[in-house]
Formats: structure tokens, sequence, C-alpha cells
């Protein structure tokens, strides 16, 4: 059967599976392996919640202890007293001291007398205790103790009740227990927050055994708070918050000096103990603690009298509870599983956890009940990984068992891979069982079309019912021609069609041709695919040998699966041997390629991007061009033979340096001869006309030989030709303000310069650095009506010294922006179109600035105004300066 096979069988399955899992977690809980991780799981329950609002601790934290300079140990109890006297006065309903008074000290007397007071007052005082044992192993969690550490008698006479004040921490370390009573030498003590919470109520230590009721389970509180109690006599407190997060907490110093309102204390449980104080001993792990934190035993004490108050005392499941659930989950989670995929068996596990999460939380928040967490996780995934695991496991043998039946075949199938070695032996097949004297087989060609690839006898007119039955895909009989479609893997591989001598054999035939087509149809396709690949690989080598192009194809290691001549031809690649299988690096190693070179390919493929590299070999240049094969690792780089671009590019600008240069001398003697012309010729009529024609000569030549000029400057930054040495952006600033001052103030402008009391240095070329600068300010000023705004700014932004130019001239509309840096583009409005310029400024200013590593932006609105930006990394402070 398999395992798809019936519903009994999948649940047969799953309930076996559940019950071995019940049985495994079973023993896992009953022996109480993993407790700690167990323990520590359960923190998860312990969120912030709001408290009642009526308790709030007083700390002796470190702010006091600096303040009074002194050690606590060493205080006078008289600032106790004077702390109890702010809280009697305060009407404070109960002040808890969790500190042990055991010895005599200097203020004790103050001390007393303020107990007194507090009592008179109607403030009740509940004073510390702690039980001690002689076995270690047992004074963590003992509700029975062989000694104690007590107040002095003057002080326990005092005061309403005297507590223990021990901690109980788990098998992690994490206190989440706590003491209901203690006995010491048969007298037996409520724990701190026991007394706190009676003494809330007005409770006596008298009164209090007979309203301190015992249950089936634990103790009774008035009014009706049932306090359940584990087989040690301890109960489960509730964490309201992270350490120092959950009350108001007030320095004594404070109070003690008259800082605090005294209203803050009315009517409340007021604890004072130590709390922020470095290296205090009285410190836990809570389960609300964060990643590590510790929190003050007075804080513990106050979070559980807080659970007392809100009724919001926790237990455990009980076990037998928690065995039904492991039990449930075991067997549920398996039968469902066993119905389904693995994919969706992840889906439902996740489900499954999810669903326990919220009921377990749900559970805590309303019934204050701790599910285990641990066991009933542990059943989902053992349930789920041994339902996957019994699944692969049948899979596998099912597999193993298919793959030994189909080895028999598979041998023939080698053998007879060639189609064209199947195809006659199906025709003398089909020949000898039809006995059509003729017939043909169709099979789809690479085009998905169907057409005849073998026939056998004199022509005939069957294409029309082949084709209809290949369409179809159902028998088609017409004139004596039987067509049979052949399917594999629900489409229709082939189409058997003869010619039948006798109509009345046709059922027959039909039948023998459909089980022969069955029995042979895998063989029949693998044969069609083994040649299409061969037919696709020839194509394929055909197109890499015949390219003109260099063509590479990667394998997903990175090493070469196939290549061409081309390649080895144009990188100069030595040697014969043949490099498949081997790395890129060891078939270029010797193709003249320098290390930038490496490192850009190693940096393109390890991107998984296609990228774009231009390669020198020798005195040849090539791009290289990469691609990634989608949904495939292998990569396809090509290589293209562009030495005849590279060497017109550089021509070019070798052209535009000597035209420029050749232009620039002549053009320099007409401005010469030009203004000696000016300057000799007679006044008149005819000379001032002369005078006139001469002067736009002159300034044609001058806005020539500006275009030339910036064309030379573009061109000698590109190449990189700039000197850089540590330069003060400040000193650049300045100098192009005061060459342009004078700009400004012919057109009433105001320029105003915003400088740092200090700026960075930047590695630069000073001249070029102030032709970009003043370029900016430039077109500010020409850019700006007449009584306009220019400010140039200077500024430190995260590593870079950023300068902007902001004028509030004609400004710029947004499309424009995308082509302002480009060569010869100007904006061109209404207001604009008289101011001369060779569109060449904005582009020099650019490269300037890129070759100086930096960026260059604009924010401009129409009417509004421009700001340009430009930000320059900070020059490394260890350079050293030219000599």
């Amino acid at each position: 059967m398999s395992w798809a096979g019936g519903r009994f069988h999948k649940l047969r399955f799953g309930l076996a599976t559940g019950i071995v899992v019940a049985f495994l977690v079973g023993l896992m809980w009953q022996s109480s392996a993993f407790v700690d991780f167990r323990l520590r799981l359960s923190n998860f329950y312990y969120v912030t919640k709001p408290t009642s609002d009526n308790i709030v601790i007083i700390a002796v934290d470190d702010h006091s202890i600096r303040q009074y300079g002194e050690a606590y140990q060493d205080w006078s109890r008289a600032r106790y007293g004077t702390v109890l006297d702010q809280l009697t006065q305060a009407d404070t309903r109960v002040a808890v001291f969790d500190m042990l008074f055991t010895e005599a000290r200097s203020g004790d007397d103050d001390l007393q007398e303020a107990m007194l007071r507090a009592n008179a007052g109607g403030t009740r005082v509940i004073l510390a205790a702690a039980g001690t044992n002689t076995d270690r192993v047992l004074q963590n969690c003992a509700t029975q103790f062989d000694s104690e550490l007590s107040p002095i008698q003057r002080f326990a006479q005092r005061a309403t009740y005297v507590s223990y004040a021990n901690a109980c921490q788990d098998a992690d370390g994490i206190v989440r227990h706590y003491y209901a009573t203690a006995t010491h030498d048969s007298q037996t003590r409520y724990s701190l927050a026991l007394s706190s919470y009676l003494a809330y109520f007005n409770i006596s230590p008298t009164l209090a055994p007979q309203v301190v009721s015992s249950s089936s389970d634990g103790l009774l509180l008035p009014p009706d708070v049932a306090v359940p109690l584990d087989s040690n006599g301890l109960w489960m407190l509730d964490y309201h918050g992270p350490p120092g997060q959950t009350f108001d907490v007030y320095s004594i110093y404070d109070v003690a000096e008259g800082l605090i309102d005294p209203d803050v204390f009315t009517d409340k449980i007021v604890f004072v103990g130590l709390m922020n104080v470095t290296g205090a001993v009285d410190q836990r792990l809570t389960p609300t603690s964060v990643r590590g934190s510790l929190m003050a035993g007075v804080e513990i004490n106050a979070n559980a009298t807080e659970t007392l108050l809100s009724n919001g005392v926790l237990r455990y499941e009980s076990r037998a509870s928690q065995i039904i659930t492991i039990v449930l989950m075991a067997i549920f989670g398996s039968v469902a599983y066993a119905y389904l995929r693995w994919y969706w068996m992840l889906a439902l596990a996740g489900v499954f956890l999810i669903t326990w999460i919220v009921y377990a939380s749900v559970t805590f928040d309303v019934r204050n009940v701790v599910l285990n967490p641990f066991h009933p996780t542990l059943t989902i995934l053992v349930a789920l990984f041994a339902s996957i695991g019994v699944r692969i496991s049948t899979e596998i043998r099912q597999r193993q068992q298919l793959e030994n039946e189909l080895q028999s075949l598979l041998l023939v199938s080698q053998q007879q891979m060639n189609l064209s070695r199947i195809l006659p032996l199906i025709v003398e097949d089909l020949k000898v069982m039809t006995e059509a004297p003729t017939g043909a087989i169709w099979m789809r060609n690479r085009h998905g079309e169907f057409s005849v690839f073998r026939k056998w006898g004199a022509d005939a007119p069957y294409d029309a019912v082949s084709q209809r039955a290949a369409h179809t895909e159902t028998v088609q009989i017409e004139n004596r021609f039987l067509a049979v479609p052949i399917p594999w893997q629900s489409r229709v591989l082939t189409v058997f069609t003869v010619h039948l001598p006798h109509t009345n054999r046709a059922k027959t035939v039909q039948a023998q041709i459909e089980r022969f087509g069955n029995q042979i149809a895998a063989n029949l396709e693998n044969a069609r695919l083994f040649s299409e690949t061969q037919s696709q690989n020839k194509l394929l080598q055909g197109i890499l040998e015949e390219s003109p192009a260099g063509v590479i194809v990667l394998d997903d290691a990175l090493n070469l699966e196939r290549y061409n001549d081309v390649v080895i031809k144009w990188l100069q690649i030595k040697g014969s041997g043949d490099y498949r299988g081997q790395p890129l690096s060891a078939a270029l190693e010797s193709g003249n390629i320098d290390d930038a070179t490496w490192m850009g390919i190693g940096q393109g493929l390890l991107s998984q991007q296609p990228f774009r590299l231009e390669v020198k070999s020798g005195r040849r240049t090539f791009q290289l061009d990469a691609a990634h094969i989608m949904g495939d690792r292998r990569w396809v780089i090509t290589l293209s033979d562009i030495t005849g671009l590279a060497e017109l590019n550089q021509l070019k600008t070798r052209m535009i340096r000597m035209a420029s240069h050749d232009l620039k001398n002549p053009l320099g003697r007409i401005i010469g001869y030009g203004e000696l012309i000016e300057e000799i010729i007679d006044s008149g009529e005819d000379a001032e006309q002369m005078r006139l024609f001469l002067q736009r000569i002159i300034t044609s030549a001058e806005e020539m030989n500006d275009i030339i000029t910036e064309i030379l400057d573009l061109e000698h930054i590109r190449a990189g030709l700039i000197d850089r040495e540590p330069l003060d952006m400040a000193n650049v600033v300045r100098y192009v303000a005061e060459r342009h001052q004078p700009d400004a103030d012919s057109k009433q402008q105001t320029l105003t310069v915003n400088l740092p009391d200090s700026a960075p240095m930047v590695n630069g070329d000073f001249n070029h650095m102030v032709q970009a600068a003043s370029n900016l300010v430039g077109n500010a000023i020409k850019y700006t009506p007449n009584n306009g705004h220019v400010t140039i700014r200077l500024a430190c932004d995260n590593g870079q010294v950023k300068l902007s130019v902001a004028d509030n001239g004609y400004g710029m509309p947004e499309e424009a922006l995308d082509m302002l840096f480009t060569e010869f583009y100007r904006v061109r409005t209404e207001e604009t179109k008289h101011i001369k310029g060779t569109g060449l400024g904005l582009s020099l200013v650019k490269s300037v600035i890129e070759a100086h590593e930096g960026r260059i932006w604009v924010e401009s609105e129409e009417g509004i105004g421009s700001t340009f930006y430009v930000e320059l990394p900070i020059a490394d402070t260890e350079t050293e300066a030219p000599t």
C-alpha cells in the first residue's frame, strides 16, 4: 500500500505514532528532565501589568549613601526614626522595614519612640526577620528553621508583626515561589508579604489566626483571597514589571530631608529597604529580569504583597491535567500530521504552537494558572519530526523499490538513446503487428507541432486524421486510416497512424497499438529528449565556434564549462590544453590582465548581478559583459573587441586638445591687435563706427577664448591632472567672495559669507577649487536681479565639508534640473535669455568636485531662487603638507 493509501491506514499510523510520542514525552516529564529549561520557558508568561497603586518603596540607595557620606551599616537608627515619623504624619497605613535590626546601635531610642508614635497614629509597623538552617541544602526554601536573625527585643515588642523575609529560589536560581509561614523553635511567623497584607486590612497578630483559614489546597485570606500552597508550603507570586520599573521608588535621603511630598505615602503600604545599591547581596533573578538584571529583595516582597492585594496568586496546573494535555496533543497532532504533506505538517505545527501559546497566555491572565509550556511544545515538535521521519523513511523505501524496477529499463534506454535507431525498430514492430503496408510515426518537433518523424510504404493522405488525433487526444478512424495517440505525462507524446488492410480488425489493432505504445512511451520520450539535447548542444557549440565575440560559460563553482577559440586568440592564452573544469584564473592568468581588472571581475562575480568591465590585454581593449543566468548558477561572459573604439576615443581627446590649443593663439592675437587698433584710430564718425565693430570682434573673440579655456579645463580635470594638498576651504571662500564683491555691488546685491570658527582641511587644488566656487558665485550673481541676496555658507557635517551658494534669483523649472550639469546646456526663460554664458561652467564645476571625490547637487524653485550644495571629504589629519 502506498503512503497516499487509505484513510484507515493513516489513522492507524497516526494513533501509533501519537502513543509512542506521548510515552516518550511522558517519561521525560516524569523524570523532570530539562527542569531548568522548562522553568525558564515559563518566564514568557510574566509581562508588565498595572498595579493597585497601594505600594511605595523607600530605597536605601547609592544616592543616600553618597549624601550621608558613610556606609548604610554605620547609619544612626535615628534616620529611620525620622522616616517613620514622616510616614506617620502622612497617615501611611503600613510601614514595612525589610532590614534586619538584630543588634543595638546608636539612635535606637529615636527609632523606638518613632515606633510608639506610629502605633499611636494608626501606622502599623512590620519588621523583618531571617530564618537560617545548618543544612544549607534545605535553607533556600525550607519552612522549618534551626535558628533565626530577629530584631532586638525593644523593637520586636513595638512592631505590629515580625515576619520572615527569606527568598526562595527555584532550581534555575529564579525567585518564583514565596513563603506563607515558617517555624522556628515552635514559633510560627508569617512571611513579610502576608503580614503586610494582613496589616493593610488592620488585622492584628492576635486576630490573624481567626481570620486566616486553611482550605484543601492552602490558605484563605480575607476578603476571599485564596493562596494555594504546594507540597513545600510555598505559593507562587506574580511580577508586575521588570526590576526597578514596577513601583514608585523614593530615596530615603529625599524622604528624611523632607524633599518628598508626604501625600504620596498616605494610606499606602511603604516598604523600606536596600535597592539600587552597588554590590548589594540581597538581589535575585526574577522571571521579569531583562538581560540578567537583578531585583532587590525589598522589591520582590513588594511584588508578593501586590500579588495578594490584586488576588493574583498563581498556581501550576495539576499533574493529571499535564498528563492529559501531553497525551491529547501527541495523539491529535500525530493523527492530523498523518493526513498531510510535509509542508502542511510544518504549517499545522506552527498553528498548534501559536494556539497553545495563546491559550496558555489567556489561561495565565484570566485564571492565574501557569501551564507547563515545555512538554506540550516538545510534544508538538516530537510528533512533527516523528511523522516526517517515518514519512521520509517510507518514501525512501518505496523509491528504492521503484528504482530497482526501473534499473533494467534504464539499461535498455542507455543502449538505445539514439532516436534514429529506435524509430526503425518501432516501425518494424508496427508493420508486423498491424500488417499495414503504409503508416507513419508522428511526434512533436522543437516548435511544439506534430510532424512525421518516420514513415513506411507509399505516400498516403493520412495528415488530416493524424493531426486530428493529436489535437483531440482521441483515436481517429477515417477511410481505413487508424490514428492512435500515445499519451505520456498528461499529454500526447506520439501518434501511430497505419493504413489497415482490413477494417474489421480496427478495434483489435487499436488495442495492440495502445498496449505497445504505453510500454515504449518512456523509452521513446527519453530518446526524443536525448535527441533534442544533442541538437541543442550542437547548436550551442556552433554558436560558440562561429560567434565573432569571445564567449565563456562558467559553472556554479565559477569553473570554465565552455569557451570558444576566439577567447584563446584574443587574450593570447598560452598553451593548447583543455581548461574546462578549471577556474577562470587558470586559463586567463597568462592573458596580461592587470590586478585591478582581476579584482573588478571577482567583485562582479560575487555580486551575483550583471556587470560590464573594460579589459586590456596587451595592446587590445575588450568590453567584458557578464550575466548571471536566471534560475541557474551559471555565468555567461562575452568579450567584444573595442580596440578601435578606444583608439578613436583617445584620438578624439587628442584632437580636442590640439584644436583648442591651436585656436587659442590666433584668437589671442585677434584680441591683441584689436585692442591696438582701437587705441590708434582717429576720432570721427568712421572711426567711431570702426571702434564699435572692433569692440564686437574683441567681445566675440573673448567669448570664444572663454569656451576654449573651459574646454581645456574640463579635459584637464577629467584626465585627472590635479595636484592635491591640504586646503583650507575658508580661504577659498574668502578669496572668491572678494573677487565677486564688485560684481555684486554693481547690481546693488547683498553678498553674505557665513564661515565656521574653524573648518577642517580638504585635499584639493586651490586654483581648481577657486574656479569651481567662482563659477557658482558668479552664476548666483548673474541670475539674481538687482537688489537681490546671495549667501555663501561653509559648514562641517558628518565628516564632510559642506559649501552652499544660495540666491533669491530667477530659479529654474524642475524639468531643467536633470540636464543642468551637462555640457553646453543652458536654462532658457524669459527672464534669463539676455544673460550670456557658454553652458560649460556647471559641467566644469561638477568635474572639479567629482575629481576631488565630492558631490554637487541643486535645489531650485522657479521665481524663488536656487541653492547649490557641494560636499567634500575632510582631509586625513595625518597627511603631511608638501614641502
